[in-house]
Order: C-alpha cells, then sequence, then structure tokens
C-alpha cells in the first residue's frame, strides 16, 4: 500500500476515532452535568426542606408554650371552681343540718301544743283564738 494512502487512512481514523471520542466527552460531560444538576437541586430540596422544618419546629415550640400556658391557667380555674364548689357543699351542709334542726324543734313544739290542749280539753278551758294569718287545718 502507498505511504500516503495509509497516511490518508490513518489521519482518517484518527479523525473519526477524535470524533468518537469527542462524542463520548461529550455525552459524558452532559451526564456528569445533568446529575451535577440534580445533586445541586436535590440539595437545594433539602435546604429548603431544613428550613421549613426549623419554621415548623419554631412554631410547634411557641404552639406548646401556648398550650401549656393555658393548661396553667385551668389548672387555676379548676382549682377555683373546687374551692367554690367546697364552699357550697359546706353551706348545703349547714343549711340542710339547720333544717333538721328546725323539723325536730317543730316536732317538739307540736308535741308541747298537743300536751297543752289535752290539758286545756281536760280541764274545761275553751281553746283560744289562733294568731291572725295561721291557718287551721
Amino acid at each position: 500500500m502507498d505511504p500516503t494512502v495509509t497516511v490518508a487512512l490513518i489521519s482518517a481514523s484518527g479523525v473519526v476515532f477524535a470524533a468518537v471520542l469527542t462524542l463520548l466527552g461529550v455525552r459524558y460531560t452532559q451526564r456528569q452535568t445533568r446529575a451535577a444538576a440534580r445533586r445541586t437541586e436535590a440539595l437545594e430540596r433539602t435546604r429548603v426542606d431544613a428550613q421549613a422544618f426549623e419554621n415548623a419546629k419554631a412554631t410547634w415550640r411557641e404552639n406548646v408554650a401556648d398550650l401549656r400556658d393555658r393548661v396553667d391557667e385551668l389548672a387555676v380555674e379548676n382549682d377555683r371552681q373546687r374551692a367554690t364548689i367546697r364552699e357550697l357543699r359546706d353551706r348545703v351542709d349547714e343549711l340542710e343540718s339547720g333544717q333538721d334542726r328546725d323539723r325536730k324543734h317543730i316536732r317538739d313544739l307540736t308535741a308541747y301544743a298537743r300536751a297543752l290542749l289535752r290539758i286545756l280539753g281536760e280541764n274545761g278551758i275553751a281553746y283560744p283564738d289562733p294568731p291572725p294569718g295561721l291557718e287551721e287545718r
């Protein structure tokens, strides 16, 4: 084979080989660029997610603090209401015991009045008129 043809073939094959390598290099570079872009995007998403998480955590902490304050307020209100209930129960107990004392006193007075009426009847003494406003039953 002629040396110029050989050189031309080697040069042509070198050009084709260089073109193929250039195309492969371009494809490799494009893939690497896309992968880097995906990694950058993922990093940005992570950064945004981290910021959203921090915001959510700060809001959550504020809400927890507000709820703890509200629980404390409700505990104080609950204690106040329990004290009021105890006072009312004591008052009801006092009124019931007073009512029991009044009933016993009325029974004693009724027994005394019956005894007086019996004595008046046995001795023929007329019954006095009842006081005004007192109904006879």
